[in-house]
């Protein structure tokens, strides 16, 4: 059996938590896995910087776009919706303050969160052992979930980067993932879908090995702008590179979830407002 590494992404309140349930009974169906909490970020800085919010638009923007490509959703009217929506996000950060504060602090928030998932691969890369479960505190156990990790865990024995998201969180409409066709060939187990190209969800639950875990540092190093990136840009622009550079990647969601997503399904609430 492939040794686990179990890395809980938190803020100080994973005992309280849903995720506190999961890792106990992680840990009890994988004997011999070992848990790295990950919680530790810097405070936040109170003054909104717009020009540092003008710069990440910016980039993200470019993000988008590349990734409309990729999904084979790139079209003129969907530029030009893109640029309108980002003149008007600007000119609402230029001109209102309370807006302003509000997509300051989630900037903040998001690239804490990021460099949290960055430490615990860090972390994982310095152990002997194959796999990584990341979970953030809204992870949350179900009845199916023990059979559902143990499939999991067999998917990613490839030598080749794999990701298996394991809660979902947004829908196949919402991640305009919708038109894409899945694998559903006599390889693909019961519950698992195979994307090409890969594809995230939420961040809220995933599985990847040490080839996936490298290739996700790499592009931090490579790219440094990468590393203040939302967890769940980041990556999509690693899954951007890996297909540019010709990198097969596994990628596997499961289908249902495996684990519930607890900010999108009412279990806990979510710090971020857009969700």
């Amino acid at each position: 059996m492939p040794g686990l590494f179990i890395a809980a992404i938190h803020n100080g309140e994973l005992a309280n938590s849903p995720a506190a349930i999961v890792v106990s009974q992680v840990e009890a169906l994988f004997p011999g896995s070992r848990v790295q909490e990950v919680s530790q970020q810097q405070g936040f800085e109170d003054l909104s910087d717009l020009v540092a919010l003008r710069e990440w638009s910016s980039r993200q923007w470019v993000l988008e776009r590349r990734w409309r490509n990729y999904l084979g959703r790139a079209s003129r009217l969907r530029e030009l919706l893109a640029r309108i929506g980002k003149q008007l996000w600007r000119v609402r950060v230029a001109y209102q303050a309370a807006f302003r504060d509000r997509a300051w602090r989630i900037r903040q928030v998001e690239a804490a969160v990021s460099r949290k998932h960055q430490a615990a691969w860090k972390d994982f890369l310095a152990s002997d052992l194959d796999l990584v479960l990341l979970l953030e505190s809204d992870a949350t156990w179900t009845p199916e979930s023990a059979a559902g990790l143990s499939t999991a865990v067999e998917l990613l024995t490839c030598k080749s980067p794999g990701y298996v998201n394991l809660a979902g969180g947004l829908s196949a409409r919402e991640l305009s993932i919708a038109h894409l066709r899945p694998s559903v060939s006599g390889a693909a187990p019961p519950g698992f879908l195979r994307y090409l190209p890969p594809v995230t969800n939420t961040s809220c639950a995933y599985l990847i090995n040490r080839p996936m875990a490298e290739l996700l540092l790499n592009q931090c190093r490579t790219h440094p702008t990468s590393s203040a990136l939302g967890i769940d840009w980041l990556v999509n622009a690693t899954f951007l590179e890996a297909q540019e550079t010709r990198i097969e990647i596994e990628c596997w969601h499961a289908d249902p979830p495996v684990l519930i997503h607890g900010s999108t399904t009412g279990v806990t609430k979510s710090w971020h407002p857009d969700r």
